[in-house]
């Protein structure tokens, strides 16, 4: 509430010289990180659909033969602001909470403008019919927290820049 109080002022009062919705814009975008998520499941090296071999992924609902790995769910953190931004918690918000599991993955991790960074979280244990897409929660330096929404832009395989796990 405080950032849009402080967002409105100085639109106000940049508006006075000439600049009000150039500093409200930039107010505004500078915070601004998506969080999207989509199943996928892992196909190992010698069942990789691209030349030379690549451990990638695939959505769950593709139909392949040898895909030995289970089903994950996967959190993308876009960082769309106009500063870095550190991710200090990932969690699935189920009953109960499921944390990101911290041996495979850094945290807090620092992101900067423009640049991604994926985690992902087996589910082969949770209810296939659950809203996963809808419940990965990303936690901010600054205390923010971010819902995930599904991402609906997978390519049908592909593989994980600066994949940790």
């Amino acid at each position: 509430m405080s950032d849009l109080f402080v967002a409105i002022v100085s639109a106000v009062v940049g508006a006075a010289v000439g600049s009000g919705l150039t500093t409200l814009a930039a107010t505004i975008r500078w915070r601004r990180v998506q969080v999207r998520a989509h199943r996928a499941r892992w196909l190992e090296p010698e069942e990789s659909l691209v030349d030379p071999p690549a451990s990638g992924f695939l959505p769950v609902d593709f139909p392949v033969d040898g895909a030995t790995a289970g089903a994950n769910l996967h959190v993308k953190i876009v960082n769309r602001s106009t500063r870095d931004v550190e991710v200090t918690h990932v969690w699935l918000a189920t009953d109960p909470v499921r944390e990101l599991d911290l041996s495979r993955f850094a945290l807090p991790v620092r992101i900067r403008p423009d640049e991604t960074h994926e985690v992902w979280f087996p589910i082969g244990k949770l209810p296939a019919d659950a809203p996963l897409e809808r419940l990965a929660t990303v936690r901010l330096s600054t205390g923010k927290t971010i819902r995930s929404r599904p991402n609906d832009t997978v390519p049908p395989f592909g593989s994980v820049a600066r994949a940790q796990g």
